[in-house]
């Protein structure tokens, strides 16, 4: 993989707590808003996934921009394979 040194170096720099909630949680599918948290306060080398989109609100269609976040699949494996 292109950025395993890069993870490895990210990993070993982790506390041990801080690799089990990351362990615990590259089993979901659904990364969760403390994981996505943790990824970008450890400066994790590949971030999450950020998608934006705006939802309609009101008689006057104002929207309200909302934001889901993913697993960036290469960063779930590494996760997955420790």
């Amino acid at each position: 993989m292109a950025f395993d040194a890069e993870f490895q170096t990210w990993w070993d720099r982790l506390s041990e707590e801080n690799r089990a909630r990351l362990k615990m949680a590259a089993g979901d599918d659904v990364l969760r808003r403390a994981t996505t948290r943790l990824l970008l306060q450890t400066a994790c080398p590949l971030g999450p996934i950020g998608t934006r989109w705006e939802t309609p609100i009101g008689p006057m269609r104002e929207s309200r921009p909302e934001v889901a976040w993913s697993w960036p699949e290469p960063v779930r494996r590494f996760v997955l394979s420790r």
